[in-house]
Order: C-alpha cells, then structure tokens, then sequence
C-alpha cells in the first residue's frame, strides 16, 4: 500500500472556483439583486393603489347602503327636494324629483322614468364629465387622501290609486380616490323595490 503525501508531485488534484467563475457568480448575483430591488417601489405603488380604491369601495358601499334605506316615498322636506336625507356624514343627499306631473287620474298613463344625478355613461358613472347636479355628489376625507363620490338615480313611477308614486329605483354610485394616478372609480348598481 503507498502513502499518498500532498507533496508537489504528488496525483491528487485541488479542485475550487477559478477567479473567472468567481466574477461571473457575482454578476448573475447582482443582477437579480437589482431586478428585486426595482420591483419592491413598483409593489409598494401598486399596494398602495389597491388599498385607496378599496376605500373608494367601502366608502361607496356605505353610502349606497344609507341610499337603499330610504323611503321610495316623497318626503316632505321644505328645506331640500323631493327625495332626500341627510347621511352620516351631515351632507345632503338627493334621491331623485318628482315627474311632471306630479300627480294624475287613475287612468293617466304613469310618466316615464326620471333620471337625477351626475353623468352616467354605459352603466357606469361617468368622472370624465363634471356633475352639475347639487345634491349628487360629496367629498370625504380619509387621512391625506380625499375621496370623489357621485351618484344617480333613475326613479320609475307608477299609479297607485290615482296618484303617481315611485315603485322602484335604480341608484348607481362610483367612488374615487384623488391620488395622481388613480385606478377605475369603484361602481355599484342596485335597483330598490317595496
């Protein structure tokens, strides 16, 4: 049996990283460093967006919800319009007018659906064109952020016993956030019966 002796002439070879290996290792390393790097801002922006539009939806939803507890009657209110409350928040919030007329026979045809409110455009409340309509509209502020609120409402009448009363409403509201770059208003549609 021969000793093996780690002598220079000796069979057994050393094996480990050249420095070229060593350069290279290191420059896939940081190459993936600094992809990671960029997209943390990227994830902290986005997170950041998603969290304000699901405020815009609490918000909205919560609205909505005071919307659909209300009467379909007219209320009678000489200070605000036909339809109207004051939510949680101490704002004025409409619900719709009264068609023309107001009143008719038992055989008068019920008047066409009367739309109130801001812009609506394929379903949808449109943010692009200014809403006009007071009362339909509202601003809230949560922290450093400052939320747009509009709704409309679609009022359909029908005669009941020679008065023309509402029988239903379609109420769509939007809510957005007025950050930089916001993302879509988040929208709900709900349609209220007796």
């Amino acid at each position: 049996m021969r000793a093996l002796s780690g002598g220079k002439g000796s069979s057994a070879t050393q094996a480990g990283f050249s420095l070229i290996e060593l350069l290279v290792s290191m420059v896939v390393l940081m190459v993936g460093v600094v992809a990671v790097a960029q997209v943390v801002p990227w994830a902290i922006d986005l997170d950041l967006r998603n969290r304000n539009n699901s405020a815009s939806m609490v918000i909205a939803e919560r609205e909505l919800e005071q919307m659909v507890r209300q009467a379909l009657n007219v209320q009678a209110d000489t200070t605000q319009p036909d339809y109207n409350f004051t939510d949680t928040d101490g704002t004025a919030v409409y619900m719709g007018a009264l068609p023309s007329p107001a009143t008719g026979s038992v055989s008068a045809a019920p008047p066409s659906p009367t739309q109130s409110g801001c812009p609506v455009t394929a379903g949808m409340i449109d943010f692009t064109q200014p809403c006009t309509a007071a009362g339909y509209s509202k601003t809230v502020a949560v922290a450093v952020i400052t939320y747009e609120v509009r709704w409309n409402v679609v009022n359909v009448y029908g005669n009941d016993n020679g008065t023309m009363r509402p029988v239903n409403k379609r109420i769509t509201i939007a809510a957005r956030s007025s950050e930089a770059r916001p993302l879509p208003p988040a929208s709900l549609s709900v349609l209220v019966a007796p």
